[in-house]
């Protein structure tokens, strides 16, 4: 007989059965319970299993695309002067160059200064001082167009005034120009190109590159000091010079062409002091890596230097202006050579009156913008 202390079970709430007969339903209860358990766990866990490779694949898949995504951001933002070829000391180019007309009018490419290759579009575009314009066109065509400023110059917005240089912004698909004589960096958009909007006002702007991440970099050849811009924050920072005119290394003197590395080092053309400086990223003071040695044509000298580049193993090559020459100067060199232009070997005159502005393309041709010859000539990669 139960206690009537013990607390209920579910078998007390079914007093018509044995206990014998209970003894049994209780052991067919546990076998099937054990054989549904048994069941929902085969079931289960492949499901699981399937569920976690999905995720697993599509998280991977997430990150892969994401990985890529930034990757290709990060190649179409570094084209300025960069290139996929392995450029290095070694590198020869053809001393005969090919010669590219932008424009049957040669007035819209009066006095080219800053050139820009686009190898996502394959395309060229130019800051034509004179003519008040951008002009692109196509590789391997003649022909261009105006693609920025007008017929005419002046300082409304859909007008340049002696334009100086430009970069390609991909993530905006837009150009953005040095207005020089507007003192004032203007945005271009490809697509669209009658809203073109001021970015910076009331800057000397000379020349332009920009980084990795998509901040761009500008030379104020007036307040002798170069600034980084954020897009996003709409602010920029002094990272080379900012502290007066002059020679120290603290100092830059009317600078000119301006470059960035993957290191987010920066190095500029220091046209009065006849010299290239790199600044390292976050340095208050930078290093001669080029010239330095007052204005000549020896080889350890430059003269009113105007466009820098360097290749991905450090060599700086500089549009050597007044000296009608393009140089490399080697890591830690003392004098550069002179790969093209005056004096150069296997040419047999000089190519170059005002060379302004260099670049390299992604399969390492090295293109020139003769300020004075109104002309772009392309010297191809000697593999020979």
């Amino acid at each position: 007989m139960r206690n009537v202390n013990q607390s209920a079970s579910i078998w007390s709430m079914i007093p018509c059965i044995t206990t014998h007969k209970r003894k049994r339903m209780c052991i067919i209860f546990c076998a099937i319970t054990v054989i549904l358990l048994v069941l929902v766990t085969a079931i289960a866990t492949p499901i699981v299993i399937i569920m976690k490779k999905r995720y697993s694949t599509t998280e991977k898949s997430t990150v892969t695309t994401m990985e890529k995504r930034s990757t290709a951001i990060t190649e179409r933002k570094t084209t300025k002067g960069h290139s996929s070829f392995p450029i290095n000391s070694n590198t020869k180019w053809k001393p005969n160059p090919v010669i590219i007309s932008a424009v049957n009018d040669l007035d819209r490419l009066h006095s080219p200064i800053g050139i820009y290759i686009d190898d996502d579009s394959r395309s060229i575009y130019v800051a034509s001082w004179g003519g008040h314009c951008i002009v692109g066109w196509k590789f391997n065509q003649t022909n261009g167009e105006i693609v920025a400023g007008s017929k005419e110059s002046g300082n409304g917005i859909n007008q340049l005034h002696y334009p100086t240089d430009l970069i390609a912004d991909k993530e905006t698909d837009s150009l953005i120009i040095c207005d020089e004589g507007n003192r004032r960096i203007v945005q271009w958009f490809r697509q669209n190109r009658t809203n073109p909007q001021i970015i910076i006002p009331h800057i000397y702007c000379a020349r332009l590159i920009i980084d990795r991440n998509g901040d761009f970099y500008v030379s104020d050849w007036f307040n002798n000091k170069v600034i980084r811009w954020n897009m996003v924050n709409k602010e920029g920072t002094i990272v080379a010079g900012g502290n007066g005119n002059g020679n120290q290394s603290n100092q830059l003197s009317s600078p000119r062409g301006v470059f960035v590395d993957r290191d987010f080092s920066v190095y500029v053309a220091d046209l009065e002091n006849h010299r290239i400086m790199k600044w390292m990223k976050d340095a208050n003071e930078g290093i001669v890596v080029a010239g330095g040695n007052g204005g000549g044509n020896n080889l350890t000298q430059l003269c009113s230097p105007e466009g820098v580049i360097v290749d991905h193993f450090g060599n700086v090559y500089v549009a050597d202006t007044k000296n009608k020459r393009i140089m490399r100067w080697s890591v830690e060199s003392q004098e550069g050579s002179i790969i093209l232009g005056a004096d150069s070997i296997g040419q047999q005159s000089n190519p170059f009156e005002v060379p302004g502005d260099i670049s390299f393309d992604g399969d390492g041709n090295l293109y020139v913008a003769d300020f004075n010859k109104r002309r772009i000539q392309k010297f191809l990669v000697d593999s020979s």
